[in-house]
């Protein structure tokens, strides 16, 4: 539902970080979220991480 607080599970190979979001929009079964709260040290972490994944796109998030 808009407006949700939620928690995320974002795992990159070794590190695994758990970020607050809030549900934005929702489309058939796709929810746009914002990042909520979130350390800069958290924020540059996820960047890092993505962009060395980035071609890979090994990536997984679980949301709970």
């Amino acid at each position: 539902k808009e407006g949700n607080k939620i928690v995320i599970n974002i795992q990159f190979d070794d590190v695994d970080i758990d970020v607050n979001a809030k549900v934005v929009n929702i489309h058939d079964n796709l929810a746009g979220i914002e990042f909520i709260n979130m350390p800069q040290d958290v924020a540059n972490q996820i960047l890092y991480r993505y962009m060395q994944q980035k071609d890979s796109m090994k990536i997984g998030t679980n949301i709970y």
